[in-house]
């Protein structure tokens, strides 16, 4: 019975994959404008779709250490609005560096769970949201009392 269960809900095979282009670190990405952190590891990708010649979008990821990859840049190359990713990378680099110089050390940044997961990369403070799939039912974790 499992195995029919699993044959009959296996998903058929995403219609794209991911294509590495370029890894390297801040100074190989250098218009990403995070020279204040060397210490990145920057992954550069593009998405194929299937029966497309060219990619339908680009985007960069960074990570420190073995931690997760955390979305940097997206470039959309279709019509289509694939994701909204409507930033420049300067202006990530200008709002880490105001909370690194701003806020405490054991400061709550309250931002949305994709700007969360970059500041906490970049500046190691802790987030509220950090996916998406978090609610304000699932922040007892985080709720601090003096």
């Amino acid at each position: 019975m499992g195995w029919f269960a699993y044959l009959w809900f296996k998903l058929p095979p995403a219609p794209y994959q991911y294509q590495l282009i370029a890894e390297g670190d801040s100074k190989r990405f250098s218009e990403m404008d995070l020279d204040g952190w060397p210490e990145l590891k920057l992954g550069q990708y593009k998405v194929q779709a299937d029966g497309v010649d060219k990619p339908i979008a680009e985007f960069i990821v960074a990570r420190q250490n073995d931690g997760p990859p955390v979305l940097i840049y997206w470039k959309n190359s279709t019509n289509e609005i694939l994701y909204n990713f409507d930033r420049k990378p300067s202006e990530l680099s200008a709002l880490a560096a105001a909370i690194s110089k701003h806020a405490p050390k054991d400061a709550l940044i309250l931002s949305w769970w994709d700007t969360s997961r970059q500041i906490k990369l970049l500046t190691g403070h802790d987030t509220l949201y950090q996916s998406p799939e978090r609610t304000a039912d699932d922040t007892s974790d985080l709720v601090r009392t003096k």
